[in-house]
């Protein structure tokens, strides 16, 4: 049986997978994985595509939605679903925030959280706006850029998901999108995701589907994508009065 707390730790842990996949990424409608929308998935080998992909960060604004669904047998089978703005800036930062889109029966440890990442200094920051606290992280998960200042290009791409397995190409948000089952790293012979990204917007992804170990599951989608759009600098700081959590430095 799963307890309370340990159900709020499955939807704070599903807030963080959103932002790392930028979290490859991070996300969109709330069905489970792009292979079941129904569009049109083109199979092709990831080498038969001579798309140039954007040598510098393309900006944008858009909203990411992600829906935490426990394990039937935990018997806590209620979804929890979350929504908020997702933001990158001409550097390559990105801003998150993920609120409650709806009450739920059960406490959510966090109902209000943002992760801001800051790409010039290659730090995450993770913000409680229920608690005001900002979680410092120095080791960054960012899978769209493995924490470097400038975007990857479709050679590093391609060695990062060697391992994985190609499911295809399909248009999701206007975006022309490559889907990879990921691979577990300890089991080969397991997958325990499935993400679309967008070559033209730095690889970002704007589907996910990820496997928990407990038996849940985290839907990310991303949409409402405006390329370009620029929004204030606050969204790239850190908010004010809200005390700091370094871990490494405590």
């Amino acid at each position: 049986m799963l307890a309370k707390r340990s159900f709020a730790h499955l939807v704070t842990f599903g807030c963080l997978v959103a932002a790392s996949v930028a979290g490859l990424l991070a996300l969109q409608t709330p069905a489970a994985s792009a292979g079941q929308t129904g569009q049109t998935v083109n199979p092709v080998t990831p080498e038969k595509s001579d798309r140039t992909e954007p040598a510098q960060w393309v900006p944008f604004a858009g909203a990411i939605f992600q829906e935490t669904i426990p394990d039937i047998a935990s018997r806590l089978p209620e979804k929890v679903v979350m929504a908020g703005p997702y933001l990158r800036n001409e550097q390559g930062s990105t801003y998150q925030r993920l609120r409650l889109a709806f009450k739920t029966r059960f406490p959510v440890l966090t109902p209000d959280i943002g992760t801001l990442f800051d790409r010039p200094t290659n730090l995450t920051y993770i913000i409680d706006y229920s608690k005001r606290t900002v979680e410092v992280r120095h080791k960054t998960n960012d899978a769209e850029s493995f924490g470097t200042k400038a975007p990857i290009t479709r050679e590093e791409f391609r060695a990062f998901h060697s391992s994985d397995q190609f499911l295809g190409e399909h248009s999701i948000e206007g975006f022309q999108c490559e889907g990879y089952k990921i691979r577990n790293a300890k089991r080969k012979n397991q997958f325990d995701a499935e993400v679309w990204y967008a070559p033209a917007l730095n690889f970002l992804a704007l589907r996910a589907q990820y496997r928990l170990s407990n038996g849940g599951q985290v839907n990310v989608y991303v949409g409402e994508i405006q390329i370009g759009r620029r929004v204030g600098p606050e969204y790239f700081q850190i908010p004010e009065n809200f005390r700091i959590i370094d871990k490494e430095k405590d």
